[in-house]
């Protein structure tokens, strides 16, 4: 039954927009966007319409029912303004369908170039064009509808417009893009990827589960170290980070169901670095004849990392400076790689507040 469901359900699709074209001839007009809705009014035509005084004569004599006397439209033959939606993801539908709508009050159409004008566009990532309307209708109430069969990894754009000479009757225009059903030949995509440890050290295994959409039995998975290594393959995989690892650890992950292409996604293992952690840590400025508690472990994203501090006037975690001056002191981890990095402490003679520096290091933000 939730095969079933899913079959046969219907997906309302979010829109957003791109860029305009349009010409106001009398700078009186408005060209607006609001959710999946477009309205005009007095906007006349594309950026490269020509403008010229209204008439009620143009290439069918005597049928001009209306007269803009001293306004700007522009000619009959230029093209309508236009804006196009950013790439849609239709991928996971068996079908779309595209709605779109007009209204407005009242419509002319008497080839003048007073006439109102319609025009949609539609066109995808797969089939290039896919169709096109364009003409002079009725726009109290006209829809256009079209029902296009979905390829793998299809993203669909549409395109609107009119050419609308109105100074008091905007026309509004909806578009309504629906997808139909689930496509069984749908390019497969990650849902979430889960860690065994989040922030593991150089030396250490991770296991790494992705959940995948579109993927089922024949899908194939493979990871693939950026920098040279062996070859993994799976939706869960246990990583060894090479404890000599202090820099960036990528993989590309190539997925592929045998149906659609495979596609490749690069991925970048999340594991503790030194420079992240010398980060963590904020050591205040001390006096002299103060003592400094060293944090040791270092508690940084759930994992402690122990180890040793060294340097002038550092002893068991300890640092106990006799002059003032500028002090450079070591960490050296013993459970967490070669990680190791330098702390420089500031020591005053006079004019400074007593503190001791916390081992517990402020968490620094979530891996995504």
């Amino acid at each position: 039954m939730l095969l079933a469901n899913l079959l046969f359900s219907q997906t309302v699709l979010p829109i957003t927009w791109g860029t305009p074209d349009f010409t106001d001839c009398g700078n009186d007009g408005s060209f607006q966007i609001t959710d999946n809705i477009v309205t005009l009014q007095d906007i006349e035509g594309n950026s490269r319409a020509f403008c010229q005084p209204c008439t009620d004569t143009g290439p069918f004599v005597g049928l001009c029912s209306r007269t803009n006397t001293g306004e700007v439209c522009s000619s009959f033959n230029s093209g309508p303004a236009v804006v196009s939606t950013n790439q849609i993801d239709i991928s996971q539908f068996e079908e779309v369908e595209v709605e779109v709508s007009f209204s407005t009050v009242s419509s002319f159409c008497n080839g003048c170039n007073i006439s109102d004008l319609a025009f949609i566009s539609l066109s995808s990532s797969t089939k290039g064009f896919i169709s096109q309307y364009i003409d002079c209708v009725d726009l109290t109430n006209f829809t256009y509808s079209n029902l296009i069969n979905v390829d793998c990894g299809e993203f669909l754009t549409t395109t609107v417009g009119a050419k609308v000479n109105s100074t008091e009757e905007p026309l509004a225009i909806e578009t309504i893009v629906t997808g139909i059903g689930l496509n069984a030949v749908a390019t497969p995509m990650i849902s979430s990827i889960d860690f065994s440890n989040p922030f593991a050290c150089p030396g250490e295994s991770v296991t790494i589960d992705l959940d995948l959409s579109n993927c089922d039995a024949g899908c194939r998975v493979i990871w693939t170290p950026t920098n040279g290594g062996l070859q993994l393959g799976g939706t869960s995989v246990t990583i060894e980070i090479p404890e000599s690892s202090s820099g960036i650890f990528d993989y590309d992950i190539e997925i592929g169901n045998g149906i659609c292409p495979p596609f490749k996604i690069p991925f970048t293992f999340p594991f503790i670095q030194a420079a992240d952690v010398e980060d963590a840590i904020i050591f205040p400025d001390i006096c002299v004849g103060e003592n400094l508690d060293l944090p040791n472990p270092i508690l940084y994203e759930g994992s402690e990392i122990i180890g040793s501090w060294s340097g002038n006037s550092v002893s068991s975690d300890l640092f106990s400076p006799t002059a003032d001056g500028s002090y450079v002191i070591t960490f050296t981890s013993a459970n967490c790689g070669i990680l190791q990095f330098d702390k420089t402490i500031i020591v005053s003679l006079s004019d400074c507040n007593t503190a001791n520096a916390t081992s517990d290091i402020p968490t620094l933000g979530q891996w995504v």
